[in-house]
């Protein structure tokens, strides 16, 4: 079994692999940065309000937003958007 995950997060998926009696080799495919230019990040952050909903694929996505919207001193404003999260992962981080 191969797990795909970026550095960092692919123990608990290998822990859980192994119990159930996999042989598991961690390979991440990608690394989770910061963008290359922040501004298109940081202008739909300030936008939020203009949106409907807010689609999270990713922990990684909640923090990079979370993490923005801080940086620009939007974190307690919190917009009247709808948010959908990928996953219960996800969900408990947009929770957070």
């Amino acid at each position: 079994m191969v797990v795909t995950r970026p550095r960092g997060e692919a123990a608990g998926m290998r822990r859980a692999l192994q119990a159930l009696g996999a042989r598991v080799d961690a390979v991440p495919v990608i690394r989770i940065g910061p963008p290359a230019d922040p501004s298109p990040l940081e202008e739909a952050v300030r936008q939020l309000a203009r949106y409907d909903w807010v689609v999270f694929t990713s922990r990684n996505a909640v923090r990079a937003v979370r993490a923005c919207a801080r940086r620009l001193g939007l974190w307690r404003e919190a917009p009247p958007v709808r948010v959908a999260c990928i996953g219960p992962a996800t969900a408990r981080a947009a929770r957070a």
